[in-house]
């Protein structure tokens, strides 16, 4: 492709059109889904979200490259106990992970609605309910057993303050000193005042103070991310 030609002319980085038909079949699915589930986010990120929301956010978006129309259905779950908030696939999957399924869906096609409720019904929803809080917590104390060094991504282990306090199973300041070196080897001290703050709370309150820090956070990056907010149509 020669420089002078105009993309937008073929519409390729104009998703606008995409948006509208992903909102379309999320808004088709939803009701087929077991319990509750509403279109959350903006923009990009605008996905079906499992509601009420608790300490996890199970989700169902669409995401494509900027150099084609074609995508991927994904589900995850994202956790609540982290200094940060993602639509990250760490504890999820991606439609083209699914054995015998399609590997990329073009919105305008007519059997892209039977692809979404196929890579729902049959592979999103029981990757999802996998994710329980407890699994999450037990790989996170499993991890921390691991010498420093060999703990890889998704690094469950930065979850364990959290889920401590959450579920009422240990200190977090047990963790703290590892969390410093662990940030501190590769410049994310930015991400420090989270585990600073919820063990000045544990050590100043007991387990309460920490469990409403933990609740203030979690509803600050919920409301960042728009997932708080009326549901968006």
């Amino acid at each position: 492709m020669t420089d002078d030609v105009d993309l937008d002319e073929f519409g390729v980085f104009d998703n606008a059109l995409l948006q509208r038909r992903w909102r379309e079949m999320a808004r088709e699915l939803a009701p087929t889904l077991p319990g509750t589930w509403r279109l959350r986010g903006r923009g990009r990120s605008r996905v079906l979200v499992r509601e009420p929301i608790e300490w996890t956010v199970a989700w169902i978006g669409f995401s494509r490259s900027a150099f084609s129309e074609s995508g991927w259905f994904m589900a995850a779950v994202e956790p609540l106990v982290k200094p940060t908030f993602s639509w990250a696939l760490s504890f999820g999957l991606r439609m083209d992970e699914v054995r015998n399924g399609p590997k990329d869906v073009d919105l305008r096609d007519d059997s892209a609605a039977r692809d979404l409720a196929r890579f729902a019904h049959e592979a999103a929803l029981a990757e999802l309910d996998r994710w329980t809080v407890e699994r999450l917590a037990g790989a996170a104390e499993k991890s921390l057993k691991r010498p420093l060094e060999r703990r890889r991504p998704p690094h469950y282990w930065l979850m364990a303050p959290g889920w401590r306090v959450l579920l009422d199973t240990g200190s977090p300041r047990e963790v703290f000193d590892e969390v410093v070196d662990f940030f501190g080897s590769r410049d994310l001290q930015e991400q420090l005042p989270f585990y600073q703050d919820l063990c000045d709370r544990w050590e100043s309150g007991g387990r309460p103070e920490a469990l409403a820090f933990l609740q203030s956070h979690r509803d600050h990056k919920l409301e960042a991310a728009r997932l708080t907010t009326r549901p968006q149509g």
